[in-house]
């Protein structure tokens, strides 16, 4: 993590961040990714966990305000609090997005926070889908069960989001959101029974709600593109690189 941190505040400082021309945006493109918790209705375990992924076109109406759109997946694990990676089964949402983002501070400002708001389809597992598996795995606590779920995903998904930009260059910016999606008529209800390992002879149960809160870090790249941000990128990555393999090579003595 720290290499992480010092590797950003190299690549701000070599882009001349703090000193930096504002170019006036028209249209972006941005990538994310992240993850978080599911809310439970009846907390039995831990909450189940999530990934997402986002790839998204920014329109500015405005400096300080924008329209968003463009695709995400969602893969939600059953069980996480049981089983190693992402639960003893997975199931996925994905779909059109679409939201808008309002910029607090003047543009003006290297960091940016922003208040918005996304609308999510979803066009997997719309149906209730049931089933039951036998489930094994290396986990001490948990090594043979069955498992029994009803899942049913939502057709949308409605989503307050907060979060802040901190503008490498002009044009390529670093950010990080919180989001609380709200599921519209799902639910991901299962049921474990521990039949080898510590918790053997065991029940679990998990009632949830499509309701989930995340966090996700990306990158994006404002447009028209300022020719004056081509050596500060060029720079900022060999600085970068050079980090890299330097942090390699002091591991590897």
């Amino acid at each position: 993590m720290n290499k992480v941190l010092l590797s950003v505040l190299a690549f701000c400082l070599s882009t001349n961040v703090f000193a930096q021309d504002y170019n006036e945006r028209t249209w972006g493109v941005e990538a994310t990714i992240g993850g978080g918790s599911f809310h439970e209705n009846k907390t039995l375990l831990n909450e189940d966990q999530y990934n997402t992924f986002a790839v998204n076109a920014n329109y500015y109406l405005t400096p300080r305000f924008a329209l968003m759109g463009g695709l995400y997946l969602e893969q939600d694990g059953l069980m996480t609090d049981m089983a190693h990676g992402k639960g003893m089964k997975k199931f996925y949402m994905f779909g059109p997005e679409v939201g808008c983002k309002f910029y607090v501070f003047p543009k003006k400002w290297i960091i940016q926070p922003h208040i918005g708001a996304m609308l999510m389809t979803n066009v997997l597992n719309l149906g209730s889908n049931k089933g039951m598996f036998n489930y094994e795995s290396n986990n001490i606590d948990c090594s043979k069960a069955l498992v029994s779920y009803d899942v049913q995903c939502p057709v949308a998904t409605m989503a307050p989001t907060i979060g802040v930009d901190l503008r490498l260059t002009s044009n390529i910016t670093l950010f990080a959101n919180m989001d609380y999606r709200i599921g519209l008529y799902g639910h991901n209800r299962s049921t474990a029974q521990v039949l080898a390992g510590s918790h053997a002879g065991k029940t679990y149960n998990v009632d949830e709600s499509m309701v989930r809160n995340g966090f996700s870090i990306g990158l994006k790249v404002d447009l028209p593109w300022n020719k004056k941000d081509n050596p500060k990128v060029v720079n900022g990555l060999f600085n970068l690189i050079h980090m890299w393999i330097s942090s390699k090579a002091n591991v590897d003595r």
